[in-house]
């Protein structure tokens, strides 16, 4: 199993490293992270093999491009949702728009800790944040295919579900805006933009702000916040694959 992982790799890397990666691999014990990292390193290999000195620069961006994709699906299709299209368009919009809220949250759990920052709190708070994206976003979709699938079951509780979740959502946002804001290199108009409108939202959906006050924009507003913050850790990413190493520094 091991030596058709090292055979992944391009013929020139195994001539030099083959031997060496595949005693490293015999002492590692088999896990599902362990195939992911040598699957990315294969892929990287065989990208950068005409020029070594790039190795590892597009795997730093995997979360921000995931991050703008997802956030990009979720500005799209919830502009289809609520534009005032037929039903059909509607529905077809209702699916992406959590799975790009799902997209965002795998990319906020795959940050790097440059990103995130180095404390524990920030650690936390980035874990739970993409925890409750991912989970809360599946969890209303569920919620409303059981609405389609059995319109008998819609009552108090269903709707009461959908709430909490929103409600879970905003406060997470509203924490991890605030945390990033505290210590981090995304850029703050985003942050700022996410924080002021998941807080609206919330108010909105407690009742303490009359939903006619305009809740469909502020969903836009947040998914437009999100792509704003991917779009400032690829650009960041990108500052920062250029600055020279420390110990290059005279």
């Amino acid at each position: 199993m091991r030596t058709s992982l090292v055979r992944l790799y391009p013929h020139g890397w195994r001539d030099r490293y083959g031997d060496e990666f595949e005693a490293v691999l015999e002492q590692q014990p088999a896990s599902f992270g362990l195939l992911i990292d040598v699957l990315l390193g294969a892929i990287d290999a065989h990208l950068t093999a005409h020029a070594p000195k790039r190795r590892g620069w597009w795997i730093d961006r995997i979360p921000g491009l995931l991050m703008v994709l997802g956030a990009l699906t979720w500005v799209v299709a919830f502009a289809f949702r609520s534009g005032g299209f037929g039903q059909d368009v509607v529905n077809i919009s209702s699916i992406f728009v959590p799975i790009g809220k799902v997209a965002v949250g795998l990319s906020v759990l795959a940050m790097p800790t440059w990103w995130v920052g180095g404390s524990r709190l920030q650690r936390l708070g980035n874990v739970v944040m993409g925890i409750v994206l991912v989970v809360g976003a599946s969890a209303i979709r569920a919620v409303h295919l059981s609405q389609l699938l059995a319109p008998g079951l819609v009552d108090y509780t269903w709707a009461l579900a959908d709430s909490l979740f929103v409600q879970a959502i905003c406060v997470a946002q509203l924490l991890w805006a605030a945390l990033m804001l505290a210590c981090s290199p995304i850029h703050k108009a985003p942050l700022l933009l996410m924080a002021a409108t998941s807080l609206v939202l919330l108010n909105v959906d407690i009742g303490v702000i009359d939903p006619t006050y305009g809740n469909e924009l502020l969903f836009e507003a947040i998914a437009v916040s999100w792509l704003g913050v991917g779009m400032s850790l690829l650009w960041q990413g990108r500052r920062t694959a250029r600055m020279p190493p420390l110990n290059s520094v005279a």
